[in-house]
């Protein structure tokens, strides 16, 4: 099996009881649908990567949210996860004035070199159980207006491989990327109060929206 380029954010979870917290939500079952576009403009994709955000965004048809012109709100989280050919991505967006919620379930193909050939993509919608306005207070409880990139948080170390969780926020037309590369070690080896709430962010979209985030999916190789 080859391996899958962990290209993000939007939150992973181990099987370990320490992660289990929150109680395992089911979704229903959706047809796959596989996309393969014609091209892939990799010149437009992060140096890092030639799998990163921009391209998953082409393959499954998610606009650029830091070069769209769009001037509505809107806030993904992505999933990226060590040793698997699965991600998911929440995306919550603001349209006419009222907020929407949607998952992506996310299985990759790769060629020979590694880079995405297509994308099977599952989709779900939802909506906050608590409403809108309590969801989003609950978010800024634990820090989303105050979010850090893992480079300005102090103790944050990068280790091989690894979980991985980004958050991408477009505000009042200002964007902002946030990424915490391999977090499951700052949850339990040293722990950090910014990672936790970040997990803390995932475990509340689970119970709010019955997406199924954790556990993560098992291991390939």
């Amino acid at each position: 099996m080859k391996k899958n380029i962990l290209f993000i954010l939007i939150i992973v979870f181990s099987s370990s009881c320490n992660f289990c917290r929150k109680k395992t939500l089911q979704i229903k079952s959706v047809d796959l649908e596989t996309v393969t576009p014609d091209t892939l403009v990799y010149g437009e994709i992060f140096d890092e990567s030639r799998n990163g955000l921009e391209a998953v965004c082409k393959f499954i048809g998610l606009s650029n949210l830091q070069k769209d012109q769009g001037n509505e709100d809107e806030i993904r989280f992505w999933f990226g996860y060590d040793r698997s050919d699965s991600a998911k991505i929440i995306v919550l967006k603001k349209r006419g004035g009222s907020w929407q919620s949607m998952i992506y379930f996310l299985k990759y193909s790769n060629d020979e070199k590694f880079y995405i050939t297509s994308v099977e993509k599952r989709m779900e919608q939802g909506e906050p159980k608590s409403g809108w306005n309590v969801f989003f207070n609950k978010l800024e409880g634990l820090g989303l207006s105050k979010l850090k990139n893992f480079d300005k948080i102090p103790g944050y170390t990068l280790t091989t491989g690894g979980d991985q969780i980004t958050i991408e926020i477009r505000k009042n037309n200002k964007y902002n990327r946030y990424e915490y590369p391999n977090y499951l070690v700052h949850l339990t080896e040293t722990p950090l109060k910014e990672v936790d709430e970040v997990y803390e962010m995932a475990l509340l979209m689970q119970e709010e929206f019955g997406y199924r985030l954790y556990p993560r999916p098992p291991m390939e190789y």
